[in-house]
């Protein structure tokens, strides 16, 4: 696989489905940050670092490149550098390498908040692109209350834009559609680790889920977008729930409000202690305050973008992008 998985020439465009804030600039950025950060070692299967090892042990000679920051200098290739007048460094392939499904919400809640699906979109493009970086595989898989549309795992620039081009194209339902994560249980395999991203708006804040993919799958990994509460005036309301489409009346009183707060918190925080339990990587991401929460991972949430919120996720830290 190339170093650059996306060209100039190849950038999402209008055909392949333009997703907000994703171009080449950033995702590079993004990349050398989590390089950097790694010391030049593969991603490895299941999240995390590798032990330290030697350079070459595991590991399978692929191609030169050239030598970015953060490459472990003991990789430079001085006979191809001194041929080719640039310094090279050997690209390897982690035999351990494995496949990645990233799994994201398309139910009507992930469109409650104005920029709440563009979010969702950029995290998984950008998880998709570093993944790939690091030659593992990966496949999309939208949900709602049905598995709505799949990518299988690939590898490269041709599978990066087939996957840039699905979430272009894709758009949480209007309305109605469940959120039913179990539903990409079929396509997980102790060979494949699953990335949910969504607001995990479900009234068992889709733990039940997580534990059937868990017992499918290599592992799980969450990736939570929380937008913030909505504030209803006080009074007769008719409120309309976004999964079922169905309209309701309701009394609004000062109690009743702080109530509906209340659970709403407690969701989010149940959510993380099982992660926390269940040594499930997990990061928060407030779109309403802007904050990153990932305190499952021992970190304080901070202002943060996309490509933070994905660096803190990866590796525990942001600031290698200051």
């Amino acid at each position: 696989m190339a170093e650059t998985l996306v060209t100039e020439r190849h950038q999402p465009d209008r055909s392949t489905g333009p997703i907000p804030g994703l171009d080449l600039g950033r995702l590079e950025r993004l990349t050398r940050a989590v390089a950097a950060i790694r010391g030049g070692k593969p991603l490895a299967h299941g999240g995390g670092l590798h032990h330290p090892r030697a350079v070459a042990d595991g590991l399978e000679f692929q191609e030169h490149r050239p030598l970015l920051p953060g490459d472990d200098p003991r990789r430079v290739d001085w006979r191809a550098s001194a041929r080719s007048r640039h310094p090279l460094v050997r690209r390897y392939r982690d035999e351990r390498a494995g496949e990645w499904v990233i799994c994201l919400d398309r139910s009507a809640s992930m469109a409650l908040v104005p920029d709440l699906w563009p979010r969702a979109l950029q995290l998984a493009a950008g998880l998709a692109y570093l993944i790939m970086h690091f030659e593992h595989r990966v496949g999309l898989a939208l949900f709602s209350a049905r598995l709505d549309h799949l990518v299988q795992p690939g590898r490269g620039q041709h599978a990066f834009l087939a996957l840039v081009r699905a979430l272009g194209q894709a758009q949480p339902e209007g309305a109605g559609g469940a959120s039913e994560p179990e539903r990409c249980r079929p396509l997980l395999d102790p060979g494949r680790r699953a990335i949910l991203i969504s607001d995990y708006l479900r009234p068992d804040g889709m733990i039940p889920a997580l534990n059937q993919l868990s017992a499918t799958s290599g592992g799980v990994e969450v990736l939570h977008l929380a937008p913030a509460p909505p504030t209803l005036p006080l009074g007769e309301q008719v409120i309309a729930d976004v999964e079922d489409g169905g309209r309701r009346p309701l009394i609004v009183t000062v109690e009743s409000r702080a109530a509906a707060l209340a659970r709403w918190q407690a969701l989010n925080r149940d959510l993380e202690r099982h992660c926390r339990a269940r040594h499930i990587p997990y990061t928060r991401w407030n779109l309403g305050t802007g904050l990153v929460g990932n305190r499952a991972n021992g970190a304080n949430g901070t202002a943060e973008g996309w490509e933070r919120t994905l660096l803190r996720h990866l590796t525990g830290r942001a600031e290698a992008l200051d």
